[in-house]
């Protein structure tokens, strides 16, 4: 439906398949993980781990999400691993992660877990201040 200069889609898997939105969203993903590279995040196992990054349509979905915000350009490696540790990703799920020389290294060992390390790329961890409870954005479980 359009309305008012905007675009509003049901099913975005529907309308991304119907455009052929995929090939765009993957060289966005690409382009995503090279500008974490260049801010010091990288990926070990680089080429599983793109791969996970790049299989599925919702995940490249938010990786695109991620391009478009720009948070590939705005994150350091300080960032991530306070947000590894103020949510004890690490211990919660198979990521794990590996400072050296100012850079920090990102791995998870199960492909469902590739949805974790991409809301870490994202940003999607957040602290309530009322209740103090730790809730991973979107999915909106509490963790």
């Amino acid at each position: 439906m359009y309305y008012d200069g905007w675009l509003f889609v049901i099913s975005p898997k529907v309308f991304e398949s119907m455009f052929n939105m995929r090939e765009e969203y993957e060289k966005r993903a690409k382009e995503a993980i090279e500008g974490f590279e260049e801010a010091g995040v990288c990926l070990s196992n680089k080429n599983k781990m793109t791969e996970w990054l790049l299989s599925h349509i919702n995940i490249l979905r938010g990786m695109y999400e991620v391009y478009d915000t720009g948070i590939h350009n705005q994150a350091t490696p300080d960032q991530i691993e306070q947000m590894i540790e103020t949510y004890e990703l690490d211990q919660r799920f198979s990521l794990e992660y590996v400072r050296q020389d100012g850079q920090i290294e990102l791995e998870v060992d199960k492909y469902e877990h590739t949805w974790k390390l991409l809301k870490l790329l994202s940003g999607k961890y957040a602290e309530d201040e009322i209740m103090g409870t730790q809730w991973e954005i979107d999915s909106g479980q509490r963790l």
